[in-house]
């Protein structure tokens, strides 16, 4: 893969757009509408992950069983192990 360009990055960042789901109230919930949304609008989710239990609501664990359980392949990386999981299915995305 070679890097990204200047103007292609550019080009990225002026079509990204905000959305705010913070509420003001718990943050906790917060990072979970975050998650929703993204498991919602989301073909594949690539996460660097400890694949141990969410320390509160909304965490990496949480969005994970979501996108299972919708059926979104998941690369899952853990940075302790150094292994990765899921490729078979992200490969198929992209054969």
């Amino acid at each position: 893969m070679r890097p990204i360009s200047h103007p292609t990055f550019f080009f990225l960042a002026v079509a990204v757009r905000r959305i705010d789901l913070h509420d003001g109230g718990d943050p906790q919930a917060s990072f979970f509408r975050a998650g929703k949304y993204i498991t919602e609008n989301a073909h594949a989710l690539m996460v660097v992950w400890d694949g141990k239990p969410a320390q509160g609501f909304g965490g990496t664990a949480d969005i994970v069983q979501l996108a299972r359980e919708r059926g979104i392949p998941v690369l899952h990386i853990d940075p302790l192990s150094r292994e990765i999981a899921g490729g078979e299915a992200w490969r198929s995305l992209f054969s």
